[in-house]
Formats: structure tokens, C-alpha cells, sequence
């Protein structure tokens, strides 16, 4: 794990936007002061979900910018006892892995509403 505050929950979005700047947003997940190589960024319905679309968003400059750096449709699921809830997750192109400046923050949104995600970022902090 980078070390940072995590799982990241997001509720009720209903994020339609691509910009990253427009509409509801998670909390950032904000890298140290070395940077970071991430490996993996999870994410996890934990309500039953409509199809829709989950966005991830990098900002190179903590948060002036915001760049959409993955998109995922995602499943309609009722969840119960034996259905868990629908998941996406972001895997880096080859080398496999995204570095990070200090101080870049990571958030995501989706598209629909009474909802609830959780996002989770795997990696480790430069030194």
C-alpha cells in the first residue's frame, strides 16, 4: 500500500462529467512528498448498482489540473447474501506500474446515483 488514507468512499455522484472539475468527486487520495509508483487502483460497489461508468481522475499539480486517466463501464448488480457488488479496477499500461510526482492526487466519480464506492490505491511511496 502507498501509505495513504484508503479505502476512499464516494456516495450519491450521479457524475456525468468528464473534466474532472465539474460535479461530485471523491476525496483525494493525496501522494507524499517522494512521490509514488502506483500498481493498482481497486474499486468496489458496496450497494446494489445500476450500469453505469466509473472515472478516474490524476492531478499532476495537487489539484490544479485534473487528467481523466481511466474509464470503466460497470455492471448492474443486486446485491445480497450470495451477489457481491460490481468491481472495476485500473491496472497501468506497460511497465505496469504509473509514477507519480509529490504532492499528485487521485479521485474518482460514477454516474450513478444511490450508489456508494469504494476505491482503494495500491503502490509504494518513493523515498
Amino acid at each position: 500500500m502507498i501509505g495513504l488514507p484508503g479505502p476512499v468512499q464516494l456516495a450519491n455522484a450521479n457524475n456525468p462529467n468528464r473534466d474532472g472539475t465539474t460535479g461530485t468527486y471523491s476525496a483525494p487520495v493525496v501522494v507524499g512528498g517522494g512521490g509514488a509508483r502506483i500498481t493498482a487502483v481497486s474499486f468496489q460497489a458496496i450497494t446494489t448498482t445500476a450500469a453505469g461508468t466509473i472515472r478516474l481522475f490524476l492531478s499532476p499539480d495537487s489539484g490544479a489540473t485534473w487528467f481523466m486517466i481511466f474509464e470503466s463501464v460497470t455492471k448492474a448488480v443486486t446485491v445480497s447474501a450470495t451477489v457481491p457488488g460490481t468491481t472495476a479496477q485500473y491496472l497501468p499500461p506497460s511497465p505496469f506500474f504509473l509514477d507519480v510526482p509529490a504532492s499528485a492526487q487521485l479521485r474518482f466519480t460514477f454516474s450513478n446515483n444511490s450508489e456508494t464506492w469504494n476505491m482503494t490505491v495500491q503502490g509504494v511511496n518513493n523515498s
